[in-house]
């Protein structure tokens, strides 16, 4: 499953996932920018960062399959990798959302573990 495989309510929260792990740690450096840059593009222009869902809860009821909810953790830890420091900030708003995923802790490591290997190039 790729990003452009998500329907047009579930990129447009995956989005605003992207953008609330980009600014949760306070600072967003170029590298989340182009990272960004290259989700929206392969997303479309008409999807669009909902800000309730950057500054409050996700939908993440929309993420019902296995699938799409490794897809959506994969890539909230790739960009949470590429400024390289992994903010506790980040680490939080991740786990949170996986739990709220039902994914398991082990589940959650080892999507963490090839993010950080595909982010380290």
């Amino acid at each position: 499953m790729n990003l452009s495989d998500l329907n047009p309510e579930q990129k447009n929260t995956f989005l605003s996932l992207a953008h609330k792990i980009a600014i949760v740690d306070g600072k967003v450096v170029p590298d989340e920018v182009a990272l960004i840059n290259e989700i929206t593009a392969v997303l479309g222009s008409d999807i669009s960062v909902i800000a309730e869902e950057v500054y409050g809860n996700a939908r993440t009821d929309l993420f019902g399959d296995t699938d799409s909810q490794r897809l959506v953790l994969k890539w909230l830890f790739r960009i949470a990798f590429s400024d390289v420091h992994f903010h506790i900030d980040e680490v939080s708003v991740i786990d949170a959302l996986a739990k709220d995923l039902g994914t398991s802790d082990d589940d959650v490591a080892r999507i963490r573990e090839e993010a950080r290997l595909t982010a380290s190039g």
